[in-house]
């Protein structure tokens, strides 16, 4: 829930006492503050304070201190310095005294020299500027502070005049002087990045990636606005992504592509690896077996037409059984690419890594598909 700031006149603690003996002054001033709660006030601009600065506020009071100590002239004989006097004024410059008497009676005992002053200046600050029923002056507080953090704004301060405020039309108009005016920040005026919170992590489990919007806002008009990312050109961009790890993921089931089928037509075999690896894919032995992918299946279920019958050739179980458990066989003509040819390029991207990393490459098969990465595994 907002609350409401709000901007009054307050005023200060006394102020340490002047001097350590002897007679001082205290002083204290009349602030505008913004008070944030009952704990919390914060300094403000005079301009803040919509209500006349208090008048009936004492601001300064004598204070007493111990008497002061001087040095002693021959023998005991020392001066002896009384307390201040009041000021001979309750404004502006006045005279304020004491008495001074030598320890002694005989007052030629005493040094001359260092006998302290009996009489010296105070200041109890500025008179009232005018009788009431005298001309006014216009009186001014401080200027506020640019209303733009940069670029051009504007500042203001209250002007009145010195009779009160339900007197303005006692001071001349025409001198009043301007209660605004144009005002230049030196800092600078370009944009700031701002980040968003970070997205979820890409993966359940293992490393992953995680993503936060990045946008670029400059402060005009007392108000964030989004600029374009040129006006940030001169800061330093945050990260967009940064990797993520929630638990660890365990083993799991890996297959490589299918090879080829073992026939062209007539029923054939087709193989693919299929291994049980944990994160640092190291062979495994603790993946469920009951999910364990199929290694093998059917192909080309096509019948084989001989070229001068139409009966089907007679194959019989043993051959067909010999021929099925031996190992698959690439049947195509195309050859492995030169390890330093262009061409040699991964086919399969998805399962590549993984195949260089279990030591697929010696296989015809990988050795084609995944060409660059068994490369950079030789």
């Amino acid at each position: 829930m907002n609350v409401e700031c709000i901007f009054r006149w307050t005023i200060t603690d006394w102020s340490s006492c002047s001097v350590s003996c002897g007679l001082g002054v205290q002083t204290r001033d009349i602030v505008c503050k913004q008070h944030i709660n009952s704990a919390l006030t914060m300094n403000a601009a005079e301009s803040a304070c919509s209500s006349p600065v208090p008048t009936n506020v004492i601001l300064s009071k004598v204070c007493q201190k111990p008497l002061c100590e001087y040095s002693l002239s021959d023998g005991d004989a020392h001066w002896i310095a009384g307390t201040w006097s009041k000021c001979s004024t309750t404004c502006g410059i006045g005279i304020k005294s004491r008495s001074v008497s030598c320890s002694s009676t005989n007052e030629t005992q005493c040094k001359q020299n260092e006998k302290p002053p009996h009489q010296t200046t105070c200041d109890m600050g500025p008179c009232a500027m005018a009788l009431s029923n005298a001309p006014g002056s216009w009186i001014s507080s401080d200027w506020s502070q640019c209303s733009e953090t940069c670029g051009t704004g504007t500042q203001t301060r209250k002007v009145h005049c010195s009779l009160g405020i339900d007197r303005e039309n006692a001071c001349e108009r025409s001198i009043k002087p301007e209660a605004s005016r144009a005002c230049l920040s030196d800092k600078d005026c370009s944009g700031l990045w701002f980040a968003g919170p970070w997205s979820q992590c890409s993966e359940t489990c293992g490393w992953g990636n995680q993503t936060r919007t990045l946008v670029c806002m400059s402060y005009d008009q007392r108000q964030w606005k989004i600029v374009s990312e040129s006006q940030c050109s001169g800061k330093e961009k945050p990260s967009a992504s940064m990797s993520c790890f929630t638990e660890n993921c365990g083993s799991a089931w890996f297959t490589s592509e299918w090879l080829p089928c073992s026939r062209s037509c007539d029923l054939g075999v087709q193989k693919r690896d299929v291994k049980c690896l944990n994160e640092a894919l190291k062979a495994s032995l603790d993946c469920d077996d009951s999910k364990k992918p199929s290694a093998r299946r059917s192909c080309n279920l096509n019948q084989c037409v001989n070229s001068y019958s139409g009966a089907s050739p007679v194959v019989n179980d043993e051959s067909r059984v010999e021929r099925e458990n031996k190992p698959a066989v690439n049947i195509s003509t195309e050859q492995p690419p030169n390890q330093d040819d262009a061409k040699c390029v991964d086919i399969q991207h998805r399962n590549c890594n993984f195949v260089a990393q279990a030591r697929l490459c010696s296989y015809k098969f990988y050795k084609i598909s995944c060409c660059n990465s068994c490369r950079n595994k030789m």
